[in-house]
């Protein structure tokens, strides 16, 4: 089944703000957009309700869409809250990971704090996929959808809305995962 144009105007340009192709405070003019989507002003329109309510796009003055800017405080809030939800389903999964599992958990962290190591603000594309890849042994083991749900809407945040990649990040990694 083909996905509808308003999915295929969402998931474009969600991916766009997460990697940071679409930047804070950035207008989001609908016609340009569709026509760089493929699809027509109205499913731009209703994506950007969506990105709207997820609090990655805010509306500005004269019914304006903008990236939405993170300050300090927003970024503090979006780490802990993260890091709720993220610890109960850590703590779920820790019943229910074997330790094959748990040593390929290691392996990821390690290859994902030695790649900002090495790399630092480079390693986005790498830090990324081995992320995602972490994460979703997590989620799977913890059997939380609605979690998992709730932190790819209302709580996703690209490293260009928390900070930079740098050796304090691998140091958080390392403390929240072992």
């Amino acid at each position: 089944e083909l996905p509808k144009t308003v999915d295929v105007a969402y998931r474009a340009l969600r991916e766009w703000i997460l990697q940071g192709h679409l930047v804070a405070g950035q207008s989001l003019p609908e016609a340009e957009l569709a026509l760089q989507i493929g699809v027509s002003r109205t499913p731009v329109r209703e994506a950007i309700g969506r990105l709207s309510a997820e609090g990655l796009v805010v509306m500005e003055r004269y019914r304006k869409h903008v990236v939405a800017k993170f300050d300090e405080n927003g970024r503090v809030e979006i780490m802990e809250l993260k890091a709720l939800i993220e610890g109960r389903a850590a703590a779920r999964a820790a019943t229910r990971l074997d330790d094959p599992e748990v040593l390929y958990l290691r392996d990821l962290s390690n290859r994902m704090e030695r790649a900002v190591r090495e790399q630092g603000d480079a390693a986005h594309a790498l830090f990324d996929e081995l992320n995602r890849e972490f994460h979703a042994i997590i989620w799977r083991a913890a059997d939380s959808p609605r979690g998992e749900r709730i932190l790819e809407t209302a709580l996703s945040s690209p490293f260009n809305v928390l900070g930079r990649l740098d050796a304090s990040l691998s140091q958080s990694m390392e403390r929240a995962c072992w």
